[in-house]
């Protein structure tokens, strides 16, 4: 309810302008309700509730210099009721802000429309809200007012979110998950997905994808993908979570938002149950669980989070319990972990759980699949962030294929099978002891592949070549100027490199296990400098006559998420949209070093990549730097094998320690002792 006066406030929102408690605001009714400065008379009263014209509320504050907060009059238009109806637009309008980056009180209505249909098209997450406001001029002032008292449009749109209690909203705090546990998950979700893009998998959205969005490193890029549902079936909670995601993500440079993620490697964040349903059977979350992992690509992941009554506990009913070990069966859960106490904000005693879904686990008649178990129950949340888990657990599934899985801490890798088979649940109770046996042949080839690590590792000790470079002085030059580093964009222009876009491959045309044929430089393996898959010949001539074969020195490169880009020293391969290939076709003397080129790709990280400056190397300086680089390169190679086979050995001399299958000595002391012997 609105008048000349300006807006409502209750009680508890003159508190939280004031920043005083409300038993405060009630002593100041009390005592000034008369004298040359009294407390404004209620405007409204309904029931036991009173609310106050804010104008009057903020002239009294100002005039008797109450309460803690300077900037009252400011601050305002964060504190003050709104009619539950406006929520939905004026949060649309918020959202709009962010996107236009410009205040919106002096736009006219229909142009209010106009701008709203073009930052959504599609009515995905606030064209329907501004099209159909009621006042929307009105509410365009307001979303200006509040925008200002809280800096930002997002942080006014996020205060406004959760201030409100709405019908909604009620629901949506149901599911809510508590503060801690959104930051263990959202760690966790960050260090799964490698690469990928994050895409939320809630039906009517959470605060996970948020969360994750928050604890992003500013070092760090992030395709986000947003729900996948039907435009058309959307429910009010999926637009106003949408509304509060893209707010957010338009103010971070290393984010890029996807409203369809279709490319590349995702990891899927699910909670149940979700806003949409929270009271669904258990049958209602299995099924959805069974669609999400019936939905991900071969290389996708996907993090759920649920009751641990229909995540790891026992199923007494039979059909429930056929519908979990179904979707055990199929390979993809790779964790299974429950959780510790707290992670529902409304019911923090309630058990909950998680499960990691990815690629299928390999599995062969000798060797059956094996997942990680884990059990937190016993940990807190804080305990779990500060050993960061959420890294070691995806350092665990990134080597779980090796002969050796690598521990992860409060878990056990476990034959899929025992799991399935399990009457007590899925998490077996904590192993308080152990019992270890090892015959003189396991352990005699422990010790046998523990000495080929170490001899690898000695052998890679030999002598280095030296440096083969020397550098002298040069004589100072008060007139040298660095000369002018051309972008990207103005070498294509110039001519001196050539642009060679991606592939459209259709997938029946590329084979990822093959090892013959054309090898295709694919966007998400940029960063392992690999190419897995692989065209024949046959294919690339009649289906893709377009195509271009890369040459020796062509920068490959991607912006698809994370910048990276890497030098083909080997050529004839063909690069997979949306990767993508330059060529320097300038001749030898232009300066131009296709490593220099890669560095300034990967440093400075622009998406729009035309933009990026690069470095050129003096002609007469050309053929040395080049050689120079090259032989780093190689050294670098050879250092790298030598941190992987050290890292092994460690892993592997621990757990035959712990396990009981070796024993061993240390020579330096045996030979300190030797020497120190009476003769």
């Amino acid at each position: 309810m609105e008048n000349q006066h300006g807006d409502l406030m209750s009680m508890s929102d003159i508190a939280s302008l004031a920043q005083v408690r409300r038993p405060v605001v009630n002593m100041w009714i009390k005592r000034h309700a008369a004298g040359s400065t009294p407390f404004p008379e209620p405007a409204v009263v309904r029931g036991e509730q009173r609310y106050f014209f804010s104008h009057d509320v903020v002239s009294w504050l100002e005039e008797t210099g109450k309460g803690n907060n300077p900037h009252v009059r400011t601050d305002a238009g964060i504190n003050i009721q709104i009619d539950p109806q406006d929520i939905e637009p004026l949060t649309a309008l918020l959202a709009l802000r962010t996107l236009v980056g410009e205040p919106l009180g002096t736009y006219a209505v229909d142009d209010l429309v106009d701008l709203a249909d073009e930052e959504d098209p599609d009515d995905e997450f606030l064209f329907k809200e501004i099209h159909e406001s009621r006042n929307l001029q009105h509410l365009a002032k307001k979303a200006d007012m509040c925008a200002d008292a809280a800096y930002t449009a997002a942080h006014a749109l996020e205060a406004i979110y959760s201030a409100r209690n709405t019908d909604d909203l009620k629901e949506r705090s149901q599911t809510a998950l508590s503060e801690d546990a959104l930051s263990f998950l959202a760690d966790v979700a960050l260090a799964l997905r490698g690469q990928g893009a994050i895409v939320e998998a809630t039906r009517g959205g959470s605060d996970l994808l948020l969360s994750t969005l928050a604890r992003l490193p500013e070092t760090e890029s992030l395709t986000v993908g947003l729900q996948q549902s039907d435009t058309a079936a959307r429910s009010a909670l999926a637009r106003m979570a949408m509304r509060r995601v893209v707010a957010v993500a338009v103010g971070k440079d290393n984010v890029i938002l996807d409203s369809v993620h279709t490319d590349g490697q995702a990891t899927y964040l699910a909670q149940l149950p979700s806003p949409e349903a929270p009271d669904a059977p258990a049958s209602a979350l299995l099924s959805q669980i069974d669609e999400l992992a019936l939905s991900l690509d071969r290389q996708d992941r996907a993090l759920i989070v649920g009751p641990a009554s229909i995540l790891s506990e026992p199923l007494e009913d039979k059909e429930l319990d056929s519908i979990r070990s179904t979707i055990l069966r199929s390979r993809r859960v790779h964790v299974i972990a429950s959780l510790p106490s707290g992670v529902r904000a409304a019911r923090p005693r309630q058990r909950m759980a998680l499960w990691i879904l990815g690629p299928e686990l390999p599995s062969t008649g000798e060797s059956p699949a094996r997942m990680l178990v884990s059990d937190l129950s016993l940990r807190t949340l804080t305990q779990l962030l500060n050993a960061d888990f959420g890294a070691q657990l995806a350092f665990g599934l990134r080597n779980m294929t090796s002969k050796r899985p690598v521990a992860v801490i409060h878990s056990r890798w476990m034959p899929l099978p025992t799991v399935v088979a399990a009457s007590t649940g899925l998490i077996p109770a904590p192993r308080m002891e152990r019992e270890i046996y090892t015959d003189y042949a396991t352990s005699a080839r422990a010790v046998a592949e523990l000495e080929a690590l170490a001899e690898v590792v000695q052998e890679t000790n030999e002598a280095r070549p030296e440096f083969p470079f020397e550098f002298s002085a040069l004589e100072t030059r008060l007139d040298f100027k660095r000369g002018h580093e051309p972008t990207i964009g103005e070498l294509l222009e110039s001519g001196a490199l050539k642009h060679l876009p991606g592939t459209r491959f259709a997938p029946g045309d590329v084979d990822d296990s093959v090892r013959s044929g054309i090898g295709i430089w694919e966007a998400h393996l940029l960063p392992s400098a690999k190419t897995d898959a692989a065209i024949s010949h046959f294919a690339l001539a009649n289906g893709y006559g377009n195509s271009q074969l890369t040459e020796p020195g062509d920068i490959v490169f991607s912006t698809t998420g994370e910048v990276r880009a890497v030098v083909d020293r080997a050529g004839s391969r063909v690069v997979r949209f949306p990767a993508k290939a330059l060529r320097i076709t300038a001749d030898n003397s232009s300066g131009l070093i296709p490593d220099l080129i890669v560095e300034a790709l990967n440093r400075q990280q622009l998406k729009q990549w035309p933009r990026t400056h690069i470095r050129i190397c003096p002609e007469d300086k050309k053929d040395l730097l080049v050689r120079a680089l090259e032989f780093l390169k190689n050294e670098q190679k050879i250092a790298q094998k030598r941190i992987e086979t050290i890292n092994a050995l460690e892993n592997s001399l621990t757990n035959m320690v712990i396990d009981q299958k070796i024993d061993m000595i240390d020579r330096r002391t045996q030979r300190k002792e030797g020497s120190n012997a009476t003769p």
